[in-house]
Protein backbone atom coordinates (compact mmCIF):
# COMPACT_ATOMS: atom_id res chain seq x y z
CA UNK A 1 0.00 0.00 0.00
CA UNK A 2 2.68 2.28 1.07
CA UNK A 3 4.53 1.84 -2.33
CA UNK A 4 1.25 2.13 -4.47
CA UNK A 5 0.42 5.50 -2.03
CA UNK A 6 3.82 7.26 -2.67
CA UNK A 7 3.55 6.68 -6.31
CA UNK A 8 0.01 7.91 -6.65
CA UNK A 9 1.42 11.12 -4.68
CA UNK A 10 4.68 11.48 -6.58
CA UNK A 11 2.45 11.26 -10.20
CA UNK A 12 -0.01 14.02 -8.74
CA UNK A 13 -2.80 11.56 -9.08
CA UNK A 14 -6.23 12.68 -8.16
CA UNK A 15 -6.85 9.06 -6.88
CA UNK A 16 -3.86 9.67 -4.42
CA UNK A 17 -6.21 12.51 -2.56
CA UNK A 18 -9.54 10.97 -2.57
CA UNK A 19 -7.78 7.33 -2.51
CA UNK A 20 -9.43 5.51 1.01
CA UNK A 21 -5.85 4.53 1.82
CA UNK A 22 -4.53 6.15 4.84
CA UNK A 23 -2.06 8.47 5.13
CA UNK A 24 1.43 7.82 3.71
CA UNK A 25 3.49 8.48 7.39
CA UNK A 26 0.91 6.23 8.96
CA UNK A 27 1.56 3.63 6.63
CA UNK A 28 5.09 3.79 7.65
CA UNK A 29 4.63 3.38 11.00
CA UNK A 30 2.39 0.35 11.24
CA UNK A 31 5.15 -1.28 8.83
CA UNK A 32 7.76 -0.31 11.31
CA UNK A 33 5.59 -1.65 14.18
CA UNK A 34 4.78 -5.24 12.27
CA UNK A 35 8.51 -5.41 11.39
CA UNK A 36 9.43 -5.30 14.65
CA UNK A 37 6.34 -7.62 15.94
CA UNK A 38 7.93 -10.17 13.32
CA UNK A 39 11.30 -9.91 14.46
CA UNK A 40 10.22 -10.78 18.00
CA UNK A 41 7.90 -13.14 17.14
CA UNK A 42 10.90 -14.81 15.04
CA UNK A 43 13.19 -14.41 17.93
CA UNK A 44 11.12 -16.29 20.23
CA UNK A 45 10.41 -19.05 17.73
CA UNK A 46 14.09 -19.78 17.20
CA UNK A 47 15.04 -19.88 20.66
CA UNK A 48 12.22 -21.97 21.57
CA UNK A 49 13.03 -24.24 18.49
CA UNK A 50 16.69 -24.36 19.70
CA UNK A 51 15.66 -25.31 23.40
CA UNK A 52 13.38 -28.16 22.18
CA UNK A 53 15.64 -29.29 19.49
CA UNK A 54 18.69 -29.42 21.76
CA UNK A 55 16.50 -31.05 24.19
CA UNK A 56 15.56 -33.70 21.48
CA UNK A 57 18.78 -34.87 20.21
CA UNK A 58 20.64 -34.40 23.37
CA UNK A 59 22.96 -31.52 23.00
CA UNK A 60 23.81 -31.90 19.61
CA UNK A 61 24.16 -29.25 17.30
CA UNK A 62 21.42 -28.40 14.65
CA UNK A 63 23.59 -26.05 12.43
CA UNK A 64 22.94 -28.41 9.41
CA UNK A 65 19.36 -28.31 8.78
CA UNK A 66 18.67 -26.48 6.04
CA UNK A 67 15.14 -24.76 7.47
CA UNK A 68 16.82 -23.75 10.50
CA UNK A 69 19.23 -21.78 8.45
CA UNK A 70 17.08 -20.08 6.76
CA UNK A 71 15.22 -18.94 9.32
CA UNK A 72 18.28 -17.64 10.77
CA UNK A 73 19.32 -15.94 7.72
CA UNK A 74 15.33 -13.87 7.63
CA UNK A 75 16.50 -13.08 10.96
CA UNK A 76 19.59 -11.38 9.73
CA UNK A 77 17.43 -9.53 7.25
CA UNK A 78 14.83 -8.59 9.72
CA UNK A 79 17.64 -7.30 12.22
CA UNK A 80 19.16 -5.30 9.42
CA UNK A 81 16.07 -3.89 8.48
CA UNK A 82 15.02 -2.69 12.31
CA UNK A 83 18.76 -1.18 12.36
CA UNK A 84 18.02 0.79 9.30
CA UNK A 85 15.26 2.31 10.03
CA UNK A 86 16.61 3.40 13.71
CA UNK A 87 20.00 4.11 13.26
CA UNK A 88 20.17 5.45 10.17
CA UNK A 89 17.05 6.70 9.54
CA UNK A 90 15.97 5.55 6.72
CA UNK A 91 12.38 4.89 5.91
CA UNK A 92 10.11 5.38 2.77
CA UNK A 93 10.81 3.94 -0.77
CA UNK A 94 14.05 1.95 0.56
CA UNK A 95 12.58 0.90 3.47
CA UNK A 96 8.93 0.05 1.65
CA UNK A 97 11.04 -2.21 -0.97
CA UNK A 98 13.39 -3.58 1.88
CA UNK A 99 10.22 -4.82 3.61
CA UNK A 100 8.46 -6.63 0.81
CA UNK A 101 11.29 -8.55 -0.20
CA UNK A 102 11.51 -9.50 3.67
CA UNK A 103 7.81 -10.76 3.07
CA UNK A 104 8.85 -13.06 -0.04
CA UNK A 105 11.62 -14.73 1.66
Amino acid sequence: MFLSQERDLKLHKLTAIFSRLPPIQRLEAVVGRLLLTGFVLLTLGLAAGAYDLAQLQGGHSYRADPKILWSILVWMIYLGLILMRWKFSQGGRRFALGALALLFS
